[in-house]
């Protein structure tokens, strides 16, 4: 059987939004959940300060992004669930998640 890549391919070229763009959208995000907090926000800003390109942190070490703490999960799983950020399958399994 041949080897196929564990990463799906995107349909759709990847998104080039500024990181400005990516935490608006995520504030507007909060607000339609009624969700988000300071923590939240400011883990948003780190993230967006170390990999300003989303897509990038895919590409760290699987350690590097399980490192992520609680505070930051809320902004990984937005980005994920909204097409923006497309880790290895790797990181889906050994990832827990909370409720959307």
């Amino acid at each position: 059987m041949p080897l196929v890549p564990v990463n799906a391919t995107p349909t759709t070229e990847p998104r080039t939004e500024s990181p400005a763009q990516v935490l608006a959208a995520y504030h507007a995000h909060q607000g339609m959940t009624g969700r988000g907090n300071s923590a939240f926000t400011t883990a948003a800003h780190s993230f967006l300060r170390r990999w300003p390109a989303v897509q990038a942190w895919a590409q760290e070490p699987l350690r590097v992004q399980l490192a992520a703490n609680t505070a930051t999960h809320p902004f990984i799983t937005f980005l994920l669930v909204t097409g923006r950020l497309h880790p290895g399958w790797d990181y889906l399994v050994h990832r827990k998640f909370s409720s959307l």
